[in-house]
């Protein structure tokens, strides 16, 4: 498990994977989820962390970021606990607004429009995008 640095650190793998290699979007009968490659949160996760998390459902949908990360009231089951521990550990020195800012562009936008809105993000998280490395 990778404990990320910082909200820099994040966006700039999405960044890489996502726009600089192209990488697409994944769905699944219409709905994200963490363990396809083209998930912008999942690809930070573990595969095992992503799979729990993809069979851990507020109601009908997969849970956001935002929920895993504000939300106690889930944490009923022992496994289910583990894995929001581990993620919130993952992600304890990154802004929890931002990944749920970074998780809405995911889900929102259609794949041409991410360059933008990420860059419109980045400029609203105070990060540099690096533009030298567009192929």
């Amino acid at each position: 498990m990778i404990i990320y640095k910082n909200d820099q650190e994040v966006f700039d793998i999405v960044w890489h994977k996502f726009v600089v290699m192209k990488q697409a979007k994944s769905m699944n009968d219409d709905e994200c989820v963490y363990t396809h490659p083209g998930c912008f949160i999942g690809c930070l996760l573990t595969a095992r962390d992503a799979k729990m998390l993809d069979n851990h459902r507020s109601g009908e949908s997969i849970m956001s970021i935002n929920a895993i990360l504000f939300a106690p009231e889930y944490e009923r089951q022992k496994e289910k606990v583990k894995v929001f521990q581990r993620v919130r550990l993952q992600f304890q020195n990154c802004n929890h607004y931002f990944l749920t800012a970074l998780q809405k562009v995911h889900d929102t936008f259609e794949p041409k429009e991410w360059r933008k809105v990420l860059i419109d993000l980045a400029e609203n998280y105070g990060l540099t995008v690096q533009l030298d490395l567009e192929v």
